[in-house]
């Protein structure tokens, strides 16, 4: 695997997208901080993964999200374009397992839409990339994607504080959100976080 190539390519194709209400790039710099968070999760917890994996499938995972389709899945789109535009920097084994990651990524087995029904066993790779990317949405770049979005729909402080507390989309989504992970250390960090974002949107109105 040729990760300084993988990483470089990764950036010209990701880093000049412009996605209203975030800042152009935004896709690669969330795949760069969940990134982070994976190694951070996987070594709190002592798991034996792949990290050059690991990594590689963090960085790219929302890679096929900015130009999707309506009813298009980002994640089966991501593992394509992973499969077609990386192939000359992996190896066969190397490119399926990335691409494996990509595609299920938002596939958690603890969230709603395995209620009720069986779970699918992913590899350790997978499980930290999801929980990696529940993270991100929290803590100080929830915080950064709260603003940007308040900006957007032109919301007070006061409005804004609100739809973080009391809006029955946000709060379904906090619900999910802790619902869905995987691992004790990423459940720690969450709390942290949306511990972190209350205080600030407590001190905001």
């Amino acid at each position: 695997m040729n990760a300084d190539a993988i990483r470089k390519r990764t950036a010209e194709i990701m880093s000049g997208i412009v996605e209203i209400p975030y800042e152009p790039g935004y896709r690669l710099h969330h795949g760069e901080r969940s990134e982070r968070l994976c190694m951070q999760i996987a070594d709190a917890e002592k798991l034996a993964v792949d990290r050059e994996i690991l990594a590689m499938g963090a960085l790219m995972h929302d890679i096929g999200k900015s130009g999707c389709g309506k009813g298009e899945s980002h994640a089966v789109r991501g593992a394509r374009m992973v499969k077609e535009m990386f192939a000359d920097l992996m190896s066969p084994e190397e490119l399926a397992k990335v691409a494996g990651i990509v595609e299920h990524h938002f596939e958690r087995p603890n969230g709603k839409w395995y209620a009720g029904k069986e779970k699918p066993s992913w590899n350790n790779e997978i499980l930290i990339v999801q929980d990696a990317d529940v993270l991100d949405h929290f803590g100080i770049p929830g915080i950064w994607l709260s603003m940007h979005w308040a900006a957007y729909r032109k919301l007070s402080p006061a409005l804004a504080r609100h739809e973080w507390f009391d809006s029955e989309r946000m709060v379904a989504w906090r619900n999910e959100s802790v619902r869905s992970i995987n691992f004790e250390a990423s459940r720690r960090l969450l709390d942290l976080r949306i511990a972190e974002m209350d205080d600030f949107f407590r001190r905001l109105a």
